[in-house]
């Protein structure tokens, strides 16, 4: 602005001395240029416009110059777009924003560089151990709670009850678990899934859960059920056989005996009578198929279902049993007229025909328990318990694989769970991994004890060894010591430096020449001022170390600034112009008062433009 204003003046003293009659305008532009030359305010340079205008008004010369708002322009004056472009008489100023630093290597506000304060600590946000989270923004900063959290991140953040607020879309609302910062779920017996997605466990499917072999299970939404089979009376639990022989369930005729079965029966046609088709028993005619044992002394008769021998001369008892004439499998016993045969246990027939009955085999007539396995053997059968279980076979028992779970492969901190004929191994809560390897979650990982306290983990939990001077749950609550209150390293600093100061003389901070001292979890850090460094802000930036002065200036350190002295033909504030005067001497940023040159020079060097 003041070299402008120079300009205008010697011009007008130019266009004085050319025209005649003029030394008195001549003589009141010059003493504006001594007053240029000791202005030194943007207040004073305008009221020297104003009067240089007004001279040039009187004197009808047309020769003006007016300012120009850069601000106004499309370049904003080169302003960075994060700093405020502020116009001024003949120039402006470009002014980083707040949020912003200006890194500008020349001229200010070209380069605003934006500040993250949540890197350098300067942000209000609550700590990331108090589950809040600082975003950072061009020019600012944004606090807000961790997911699972609700509240503003400056103040407070609290968790989240999913579970009594309904948000958390578990299967079911009791398998719900809330956690800090997040929730569980799990699905209900007899349901697999992931505890959002639950499907109903068909426990019916793979085994048979109903201890009685005699009972059969019956799939329900959640669970099963336990029912006799037809055939056999209980609770589903105990189911005994019902023997049909003994009531009147049996459609056995008067010709057939009724053979009780496990969980039925069956009919066979008596000693005497032979089936026909599907019409039932009818007598056979022993006489007629001379299948009698009437001796020759004697005549057979036959009768229904038997046959009588009547006597024609003397007649002896025989015993027809001494010819075998029942089945191997069978029993035979004489009688006064005839004989009698019946099969043996594990056998059925009319005892002349015996066949093996399959006890293994459905209808089921053998006694062994629900969880062993059935053999067939001709005329038996064997059991054995199946694996997971001990015992006879009729009688089986749990094995406890639990009671020794390393041996069946558990790792020894892992949870062992006895199922019927099985096991099951998993981790417990604190733990990870898959039961065979179960490795202990190190709780401290996250670092969860403030204030320069220890973490010690523990399963599932951990405790923190508070310095003297803290309490709490993390350490996070100061104690009173005197009058005087230790909440964070700032605030210890200047107490332990009052408590070592005998003549009570005034506490400095723990960050010199007004730093700004910002807690950290371990300690503290300080924000400098622009010119100062170090890790208590104590030492002075040196102005020049960034090598400002450009085109072989030389820089002079100011303390908070600096000077460049410019090389012959450069100017500006880091010498990065080319100097417009020719006649300015090399590095000398002001001259007072400075001489007017000669008018004839000056009308060849101005006027001619």
């Amino acid at each position: 602005m003041k070299w402008k204003l120079l300009f205008i003046a010697i011009i007008y003293i130019a266009l004085a001395r050319s025209a005649t009659g003029q030394s008195s305008v001549e003589s009141a532009v010059s003493r504006l240029v001594l007053s240029i030359s000791n202005c030194a305010t943007a207040a004073c340079q305008t009221a020297i416009q104003e009067q240089l205008n007004l001279i040039a008004a009187s004197q009808n010369i047309t020769i003006g110059f007016q300012d120009l708002n850069e601000c106004n322009q499309i370049s904003r004056g080169n302003c960075s777009e994060f700093a405020d472009c502020i116009n001024t008489p003949g120039s402006h100023d470009c002014v980083c924003r707040s949020g912003f630093v200006d890194e500008s290597p020349s001229l200010l506000g070209r380069v605003c560089t934006d500040i993250n304060e949540c890197q350098n600590g300067s942000a209000d946000c609550l700590p990331t151990s108090s589950n809040a989270i600082c975003t950072n923004t061009n020019g600012s900063f944004i606090c807000a709670c961790a997911v699972g959290y609700s509240g503003d991140g400056v103040t407070s953040c609290s968790d989240v009850n999913e579970c009594a607020l309904g948000t958390s879309k578990c299967f079911n609302a009791s398998g719900c678990v809330n956690s800090p910062g997040s929730f569980s779920c799990t699905c209900p017996p007899g349901f697999t899934g992931d505890g959002f997605n639950c499907q109903n466990i068909d426990e019916c499917s793979t085994s048979n859960p109903c201890f009685d072999a005699n009972a059969e299970c019956i799939d329900a939404e959640g669970t099963f059920n336990c029912r006799c089979k037809t055939g056999f009376t209980g609770d589903g639990l105990t189911c005994t056989d019902i023997n049909e022989c003994n009531s009147s369930v049996s459609l056995c005729s008067a010709k057939e005996n009724c053979v009780n079965t496990q969980g039925s029966y069956f009919c066979s046609c008596k000693q005497g009578y032979e089936p026909f088709s599907q019409f039932g028993c009818f007598d056979i005619n022993e006489c007629r198929r001379s299948t009698d044992t009437c001796p020759s002394t004697s005549t057979c008769t036959n009768t229904d279902g038997s046959f009588e021998c009547v006597c024609t001369g003397t007649c002896a008892l025989v015993d027809e049993c001494l010819t075998n004439p029942c089945h191997s499998n069978a029993t035979c016993t004489d009688q006064t007229v005839g004989y009698k045969c019946q099969c043996k246990p594990g056998f059925v027939g009319t005892g002349l025909s015996c066949f093996d009955i399959d006890e293994c085999s459905p209808p089921v007539t053998n006694d062994c328990h629900a969880m062993a396995s059935c053999t067939n053997l001709v005329g038996s059968y064997e059991c054995a318990c199946a694996s997971g279980y001990h015992g006879d076979g009729t009688s089986c028992f749990d094995l406890d694989e639990c009671a020794d779970k390393v041996s069946v492969g558990c790792d020894p901190n892992s949870v062992c769970r006895n199922l019927p004929g099985t096991f099951s191994c998993s981790c417990p809560v604190g733990y990870t991994g898959n039961g065979s390897i179960c490795t202990d979650i190190d709780d401290c990982a996250g670092s969860p004890c403030l204030n320069g306290s220890m973490c010690v983990d523990q399963v599932n939990n951990y405790t923190c060894q508070c310095l003297p001077g803290f309490s709490g749950r993390h350490c996070d609550i100061g104690k009173r010591m005197g009058k005087f209150v230790l909440t964070t390293f700032c605030g210890m600093h200047s107490l332990l430096l009052q408590q070592t100061n005998r003549r009570n003389a005034p506490t400095p901070p723990p960050c010199l020449n007004n730093g700004t001292c910002v807690d950290m979890l371990d300690g503290y850090r300080c924000v400098c001022l622009d010119m100062f460094t170090g890790t208590n802000c104590g030492d002075r930036v040196n102005m020049c170390d960034s090598n400002p002065c450009l085109n072989n200036g030389s820089c002079v350190n100011l303390n908070t600034t600096y000077n460049c002295v410019c090389t012959d033909g450069f100017t500006g504030t880091n010498c990065s112009e080319v100097s417009p005067c020719p006649w300015r001497t090399p590095g000398v940023l002001f001259r007072r008062p400075m001489p007017v040159p000669n008018v004839s020079q000056l009308s060849q060097r101005y006027l001619r433009v």
